[in-house]
């Protein structure tokens, strides 16, 4: 991962950040500050992976919302501690009603191991960060999931 990368994902939060200051300072207001590195490590601890590059700079940004709004188009990013308690909780869920297993009509189970959810709506759909090996040519693909 490139260090222009790095740069991008900030400097997409800046700007993020200054229209929200002009149009919509309440929203602005429920950015959380940066997470520290002790929640992070925590965090992917408790998923038992290290967060994508952009993800864990995402989060040096704004470590998600200290309060639900519709930031995103119907979703708010999760904070660190969010990933990781809606990551154990569809674990949980998974394991307890065969979400590993893909059925007949899906293409894809209800829940991977190495799906990391990074923002979620009111009802509990999460976006996820799909980690599981790809060809050389595609890796990290964002799918929309939904949780319990």
């Amino acid at each position: 991962m490139g260090e222009g990368t790095l740069r991008s994902v900030s400097l997409s939060w800046r700007r993020i950040d200054d229209w929200l200051e002009a149009h919509a300072p309440a929203t602005l207001e429920l950015l959380n500050p940066p997470v520290t590195a002790e929640a992070l490590e925590s965090a992917q601890q408790v998923v038992g992976m290290r967060f994508p590059v952009e993800l864990s700079e995402s989060l040096k940004c704004n470590d998600g919302l200290s309060d639900w709004t519709s930031l995103l188009p119907e979703s708010s990013p999760l904070s660190a501690s969010g990933i990781a308690e809606h990551w154990r909780i569809c674990m949980e869920t998974a394991s307890n009603n065969d979400g590993f297993v893909v059925p007949p009509w899906e293409d894809e189970p209800w829940w991977h191991p190495l799906w990391v959810p990074w923002a979620a709506s009111a009802d509990g759909n999460a976006h996820i960060i799909d980690l599981r090996p790809r060809p050389v040519t595609s890796s990290g693909v964002v799918y929309e999931s939904t949780s319990a």
